[in-house]
C-alpha cells in the first residue's frame, strides 16, 4: 500500500510540474497519447519552441477573457474601465525582460550562461519548429 501511495505521489508531482503540463498541452494539441514514443525524439529546441507557444496561447487566452470582461463591464461603468486600461497601458511599457527569456528560464530552471556560447555562434530565428537547426560546437570549458 505504501509503494502505491509513493508512485501516485510521484505521478502527481510530475503532472503538476511545468514540464508535465507542457507535455500534456503538446499531446493534446497533436492528438497524441501522453506516453507516445514520439516524445523521445523531441530535442531541447523543440521543447523550448513548444514552451514558448504554450505561454503565448495562455497569454492570448487571458487577454481575450479580459477584453470580454472589460466589454461587459463598460455597460455598467465605462469610466472605470477606461482608467483600468490606461493604467495597464502605462504598466506594460515598464517591462524590460522578454517573455521568451522568462519561459526558457522557467522551463530549464536556470538562467542562460552567455559565457558558454561560442564566439562564432550564428543566430537563426524562426517560428517554425521544422526550421530549427542543430549545430554541433566544441565544448566550452
Amino acid at each position: 500500500m505504501d509503494s502505491t501511495k509513493k508512485v501516485l505521489e510521484i505521478i502527481k508531482q510530475e503532472a503538476l510540474s511545468s514540464q508535465g503540463r507542457l507535455r500534456h498541452w503538446v499531446a493534446k494539441s497533436l492528438h497524441w497519447a501522453i506516453n507516445d514514443e514520439r516524445f523521445t525524439d523531441f530535442t531541447p529546441a523543440m521543447w523550448a519552441w513548444y514552451s514558448y507557444q504554450y505561454e503565448q496561447d495562455a497569454k492570448e487566452d487571458i487577454e481575450e477573457k479580459r477584453d470580454m470582461i472589460e466589454y461587459l463591464a463598460s455597460f455598467w461603468n465605462s469610466e472605470a474601465v477606461q482608467k483600468v486600461k490606461a493604467t495597464r497601458s502605462r504598466d506594460s511599457k515598464k517591462r524590460t525582460t522578454t517573455d521568451f527569456q522568462k519561459t526558457l528560464t522557467k522551463f530549464f530552471g536556470k538562467e542562460l550562461d552567455e559565457s558558454k556560447i561560442p564566439k562564432d555562434h550564428k543566430t537563426h530565428s524562426s517560428n517554425n519548429v521544422d526550421e530549427v537547426r542543430v549545430v554541433k560546437h566544441k565544448e566550452v570549458k
